[in-house]
């Protein structure tokens, strides 16, 4: 900021732009591994039709035999 827009920054303020200019990457993180969370759901239900082992679908999709039966029994898993 100080080079565009001659002007300096006092240091908090300075620690507070740098904050909200990576909160946008945060959320877009979150955002993708929310993604990838769902996408591994839709698979275990895809290998769970197929007629997969529960430990097969734990494998592929690196999840833990638990967690694959968590969504196959229709639970919620925490997401990240």
């Amino acid at each position: 900021m100080e080079k565009e827009y001659g002007t300096t920054l006092e240091a908090s303020l300075r620690e507070e732009v740098y904050d909200m200019s990576n909160l946008g990457e945060e959320i877009m993180e979150e955002g993708i591994a929310i993604g990838v969370e769902k996408e591994k759901t839709r698979i275990i239900f895809q290998m769970d039709k197929k007629g997969f082992s529960v430990e097969q679908i734990a494998e592929v999709t690196g999840k833990t035999k638990e967690e694959v039966e968590t969504v196959l029994n229709g639970k919620e898993l925490t997401l990240v």
